[in-house]
């Protein structure tokens, strides 16, 4: 026995007879009459193992174990324990990056306090988001440097502090990777940490989860069965997805992101915070990313820290965007770690032999040159220095001594050891490392018993007495000590032989499950994927077939959990295996792969090869009908990629074909005709009536449901008069055939068109929660997006507090993103931006608009980047970052006189609206005006969106401001104005929050031109005072201005001053440079920002 940090430690050799004695009695056991007090093998093998996890912990390296502080007994009567001096705290020369790590986990601790003071040596923030209590913290390196050793020197404090230090760990060798895995690895470990803590904890924890998620916590047992330990057992989950029922495919019916992160809002919190580590990001998939960014952007969740490891010598466009994304939207640190100097390795072998460092400078020569720096080399080679007796301990002198010249001629190289030990093993051993290096790091018992007759146990704890392996307390499993050493395993299998080797792991793996049981545990990816690694070997046609329609199997599934590249791989190689014959000889199968690959590849904003499968399926199918779904993607495409005349072309050429046809000339006029129609036909239909009509079944007149809802978009940005009707249609349908998914679509639409053409607000709400209502019995979140849009974009806001759309907003925003309906999404995002303006800081505007941009860019998003875009560079401008005329859109982020956007008319007509009120910002009234006169078409919109408003008011300012300097004809203006101010009287009385200080600030100025004084300090009184109380930074601003400025101008100094400087204090707290500057230079020293 040896004495380790005052615990009493098994002996390797100790622990080694005991497991070799109780398997041995296990093994014989088998022969046995199995009866009540005799436990199966495999409870004995797991059993056995916990005599042998401190030993094994304590004898093989591992990055996971650093945290062990142990110190080593070096009594004259036994040899100093070399290997756990090598696993404790080696990161005495990484006190720079673990003071800067500290701080970012103290932040996600201190709500609002500032953080200023982490910026130190080298640490680098990507914005400015102090107050933020999620933090993100990147840690670069190449392999072996230590980035993993860094992360987990925080378990022990992260502990400490009643919190949760949990990992996840991305792997290179698996091929198609299962949903999320790293973060269900990482959510095993929470749990595990929770049933530590006894039942009151796990009970707060249910109670806090089931709070979230109600019901649906079945989506995350299904991904995460170790919940089930916390959670009890879910009912199962129903496929309640309709035929057709789908945002592009069915994975809208997945909803493990959305519930993933109410479940992350539930058990994280300042007091008990999180640290999430995220190990080697640089092999996830563009899913796993996606919930990264989503999490780290869900503002409820507090008290999290997220770390990632990447490696510098792996690099990938995806990576590159998704993490330009990450580090943009939250507060990022990033820590680079570079391999140790001579001088740090001559510290580390110093305290690791306790020798002086004088002393050991000859040996610190030599290990330098062989691992140049590397900490995982170092260890390694000193490992092999003392199992090859080059490094000895002299009992007599207390100290360790070694041959310099013997160590310089015995190694050539780091990974040769590491061969070199790998050859010291059984056959056996190294066969099972073999297989278990294809399968990733962690080593899972369960599929490894099928490629041995031997006990697994035995085989795997030789392997970690040679430190290849290492045990994993919180999954009870065992896992690749580093990813250098899984790294000299592969390689070990020849590279001629290594499809073979694939081939027949996944072949037998196939062979060894039942059918009903291959989508457990998701098995059904790890045999495909190794096939797909081994199909050099598939030559045989009916082999192809059959190995095709498990690809089509897996492509599904991974589509449903929004897993989108490794679904087009699975679909992709399904469709290589078959080749061109498969049309002939598995139409059906070949038809499935084709669609479903086309519409993955649109979620990743592959258009090229959208365009390329959908061509394949119009010159191979058999029937029109056949390529309905195709045909959708292929609109889909078109419009995602900015093409949206081209789309709308080939969706109402769909539709002709379906026997739905529209006037080939239509007018806006031709609106209320159709609205009349529409009215007539719901007239005498209650709610309840519309809620309680049948199913849709027939599947030609779903098809043109589907096609009428998709082209609604386009329509509304190229072809404006044909939308409404677009929507009338589905009303239409929807009242004489029933109810189908995208009835709730039809019906929000028809509330928009309430609000504008229809002039009829009541009305227009009371079909928006129908449209709503419609979309929860559903229960399907598929369109959720799309419904949001039309509700919470354009309805809503006519009744209610416009900041209360922000939230669902921002929510459908998510929701798209992790359902597949990206355009959607991005469209919720941009009515979220348009819809802040008012009430946001600019430059937290200017950021968030930044990370949504950048995954715009990723999707392929071109018609939602010409929306924003010229939104995003007026905001700039009011900024201050305008590059010359601040009244021009011309800046970093757009240039009016060379992109064209005259092909999306609603977007140039929104162009005058932005010059317009840059214009009226910085006192050029008459240029203000002249923009004004392209507003119009925007006012007699027939799609009612509550920004309207915003506009008419600004218009209707920029005639009164017209009015006060023209010399004849004022009353033209004046009359425009009056006209503008009763519509916002009319609307403010449905919600006056919203639109009430702006009639009274109109009303002021009215006061003004007309000579009411006596009126004027009343109204912009009240226009002020209900503006604060809406909370609208920018209306209560101008409003003080105004009031400011007339005051000063009948010189009532006492009165005006303070309204003035009201304003500068809050265009200064929106951010708004560009009209503090305006202030100073017009009035000097009167106004002090």
């Amino acid at each position: 026995m040896s004495s380790t940090a005052g615990l009493s430690v098994i002996s390797s050799e100790d622990a080694m007879n005991q497991i070799t004695a109780v398997s041995e009695v296990a093994v014989d056991s088998t022969n046995a009459v199995p009866d009540e007090q005799t436990p199966p093998l495999r409870l004995v093998a797991k059993d056995t193992m916990e005599l042998r996890v401190s030993a094994i912990t304590m004898a093989s390296f591992s990055e996971f174990s650093t945290t062990q502080a142990t110190t080593t007994s070096t009594s004259s009567t036994a040899t100093p324990d070399l290997i756990p001096a090598l696993t404790g705290k080696l990161l005495f020369c990484r006190e720079e990056e673990e003071t800067i790590l500290f701080r970012a986990y103290r932040r996600v601790q201190q709500v609002g306090q500032s953080s200023s003071d982490s910026k130190i040596n080298g640490e680098k923030k990507a914005n400015n988001n102090s107050n933020s209590c999620t933090q993100l913290v990147m840690i670069h390196g190449r392999t072996g440097v230590g980035k993993t050793s860094l992360a987990f020197s925080l378990r022990e404090t992260v502990l400490g502090d009643g919190g949760y230090f949990v990992s996840g760990k991305f792997d290179q060798y698996q091929g198609p990777k299962p949903q999320h895995n790293a973060f269900s690895t990482a959510i095993a470990q929470f749990c595990f940490q929770v049933l530590e803590r006894g039942d009151a904890v796990k009970q707060n924890i249910r109670q806090r989860i089931l709070d979230n998620v109600g019901s649906e916590g079945r989506v995350l047992t299904r991904v995460i069965p170790e919940l089930v330990q916390i959670l009890g057992d879910q009912e199962p989950e129903q496929d309640d997805t309709a035929e057709g029922d789908r945002a592009l495919s069915s994975e809208a019916s997945n909803m493990f992101k959305y519930l993933f992160r109410l479940f992350v809002q539930a058990i994280s919190s300042p007091d008990r915070p999180i640290v999430l580590l995220l190990d080697d990001v640089h092999w996830a998939d563009e899913s796993s990313l996606d919930l990264l960014w989503s999490l780290v952007n869900d503002s409820p969740i507090k008290g999290v820290l997220f770390l990632c490891t990447l490696r510098d010598e792996t690099d990938t466009l995806l990576i590159e965007k998704q993490l330009t994304c990450l580090s943009r939207s939250v507060e990022c640190t990033k820590i680079h770690l570079d391999a140790f100097t001579d001088e740090s390795v001559n510290k580390i072998l110093s305290k690791m032999l306790n020798t002086p460092e004088d002393k050991t400078r000859e040996l610190t020569t030599t290990v330098s040159q062989q691992t140049k720096g590397n900490i995982f080399f170092v260890i390694e080679f000193l490992r092999t220095m003392k199992e090859k007796q080059l490094l000895q301990y002299n009992k007599d002198t207390g100290q360790w001594w070694w041959d310099i010249e013997e160590i310089s001629i015995e190694f050539d190289g780091v990974r040769d050891l590491l061969e070199q030990r790998l050859q010291s093993l059984s056959e056996e051993t190294l066969e099972l490392l073999k297989v278990a290096a294809c399968l990733g790091s962690k080593v899972n018992e369960e599929p490894l018993g099928h490629f041995t007759k031997m006990p697994i146990l035995r085989l795997l704890v030789e392997a970690s007495d040679r430190g290849l392996l290492v045990f994993n307390h919180s999954s009870s499993s065992f896992e690749f000590s580093h990813d250098g050493i899984k790294d000299v395993v592969y390689n070990t299998i020849s590279p001629s032989e290594r499809d073979k080797f694939h081939y027949q792991l996944g072949r037998r793996l196939w062979k060894a499950y039942p059918a009903e049981d291959l989508f457990n545990n998701n098995i059904i990816y790890v045999i495909v994927g190794q096939l797909m690694l081994g199909k050099s070997q598939i030559n045989d046609t009916r082999e192809k077939s059959a190995v095709a329609k498990p690809c089509l199997q897996s492509g599904i599934r991974a589509m449903k959990q929004s897993s989108f590249s490794t679904a087009f791989t699975f679909l992709m190689q399904g469709i290589e295996l078959l080749g061109l014959r498969g049309w002939h000889d598995e139409y059906d199968l070949c038809l499935g792969l084709h669609n479903f690959a086309a519409e993955v590849a649109y979620c990743t904003a592959n258009f090229d090869a959208v365009f390329s499968l959908v061509n394949k399926v119009f010159e191979n199918t058999k029937a029109f009908t056949d390529t309905l779904q195709a045909r959708a993607t292929n609109v889909y495409a078109l419009g995602g990629s900015g093409r949206m005349e081209e789309a709308l072309e080939s969706g109402l050429s769909v539709l002709k074909q379906l026997g739905v046809k529209f006037p080939e000339k239509l007018r806006l006029s031709d609106v209320g005709n159709g609205l009349r129609k529409t009215v007539k036909l719901l007239k005498g239909r209650s709610m309840e009536s519309l809620l309680r009509l049948p199913i849709l079944n027939d599947s030609k007149t779903v098809a043109v449901m589907h096609m009428l809802n998709l082209l609604f978009v386009y329509a509304f940005f190229s072809k404006m008069e044909l939308a409404p009707f677009l929507g009338f249609k589905m009303v239409e349908i929807t009242v004489n055939n029933g109810i189908c998914a995208v009835s709730c679509v039809g019906f929000g639409i028809y509330a928009m068109l309430l609000c504008g053409a229809g002039n009829d607000i009541d009305e227009a709400y009371r079909y928006g929660k129908l449209a709503m209502a419609m979309l929860d019995r559903s229960s399907s979140r598929a369109w959720l997006c799309r419904v949001s849009a039309a509700y919470y974009g354009c309805v809503y806001g006519w009744k209610r507090p416009v900041q209360e759309c922000i939230e669902p907003l921002r929510n459908a925003f998510r929701i798209g993103i992790e359902c597949g309906d990206i355009e959607f999404a991005m469209v919720n995002a941009n009515i979220m931006f348009w819809n802040q303006l008012n009430y946001a800081s600019l430059s937290e505007l200017d950021q968030e608009i930044a990370s949504v941009t950048d995954r715009m860019k990723f999707y392929g998003q071109e018609t939602n980047l010409k929306v924003i875009i010229p939104y995003w560079q007026f905001l700039n401008n009011l900024m201050g970052k305008a590059r010359d005329d601040p009244k021009l859109l011309i800046g970093d982020v757009y240039d009016e006189t060379t992109m064209d956007v005259d092909y999306i008319p609603t977007v140039s007509s929104w162009n005058y609206y932005h010059r317009m009120v840059l214009s009226y910002m910085v006192g050029d009234y008459d240029q203000a005006f002249t923009e004004s006169q392209g507003c119009e078409v925007l006012i007699s919109h027939p799609l009612g969106a509550v920004d309207t408003v915003s506009l008419i008011f600004f218009v209707a300012m920029t005639n009164l401001a017209k009015a006060s300097r023209a010399r004849k004809k004022t009353q033209k203006y004046i009359a425009k104005a009056v006209k503008y101010l009763k519509y916002i009287s009319h609307v403010a009385k449905h919600c006056p929050l919203n639109f009430l200080g702006q009639q009274f600030l109109l009303e002021a100025e009215l006061c003004v031109l007309r000579g009411d004084h006596f009126s004027v300090l009343a109204k912009y009184t009240s226009a002020v005072a209900v503006l604060r109380e809406a909370g609208m930074l920018m209306p209560t601003a101008l409003a003080n201005e105004r009031a400011g400025r007339y005051f000063l101008s009948v010189g009532n100094k006492e009165i005006g001053h303070p309204f003035l400087m009201e304003a500068v204090r809050l265009y200064s707290e929106w951010g708004s440079l560009l009209k503090l500057n305006c202030l100073v230079a017009e009035f000097g020293g009167m106004v002090d920002f």
